[in-house]
């Protein structure tokens, strides 16, 4: 069963739910009730996890109640799928679209899976918004500048081997 018929089904009986994990290369989710006004006292989790691939989240559609720190209603975005993980996108709230955001996998791993980003969704009992619709997707592969002036784009893998073009301005007789 696909993300989108969990939606259909939980639609369809009027379920509150929405704690969600992806594995599919893309997808979309969105607050609770969107577009119409998101549910109050609601606590989310959108776990994004697809195995050897550098997972991106961006926001297409975001207005959450304004707070000072974002105490009342907001998201956050880990860079691993554990709250003890660095924060990728801390406390975010209002109506400005926050910038996209991509696992690194150059900071600490907390956990074993990587490649992962987990969503916080937070509402208390006051005001609502329209609240937020999201996308993700999925690159196997990455670029990497060198400093030769080259870009090297690799599908992600355990060993990297790299040849320097032997006419590098840069490159120092040894």
């Amino acid at each position: 069963m696909t993300a989108t018929d969990i939606k259909k089904v939980n639609r369809l009986y009027q379920c509150d739910i929405c704690n969600m994990e992806f594995s599919e290369m893309s997808g979309s989710f969105a607050s609770t009730n969107h577009p119409t006004s998101y549910s109050k006292n609601t606590h989310c989790w959108y776990r994004i996890r697809v195995p050897d691939s550098m997972v991106t989240v961006t926001f297409d559609e975001f207005n959450l109640q304004s707070s000072p720190g974002c105490s009342s209603n907001y998201i956050r975005v880990y860079n691993e799928d554990t709250v003890n993980a660095p924060i990728l996108l801390d406390k975010t709230c209002g109506n400005v679209l926050p910038p996209p955001v991509t696992y690194n996998e150059n900071l600490f791993s907390y956990s074993q899976s990587g490649e992962s980003i987990l969503v916080e969704y937070f509402s208390d009992a006051a005001v609502t918004s329209t609240g937020f619709k999201a996308s993700y997707k999925s690159d196997k592969c990455h670029e990497f500048n060198l400093g030769s002036g080259s870009v090297y784009t690799i599908e992600k893998t355990r060993h990297l081997e790299i040849l320097y073009p032997s006419e590098d301005p840069n490159r120092r007789s040894p």
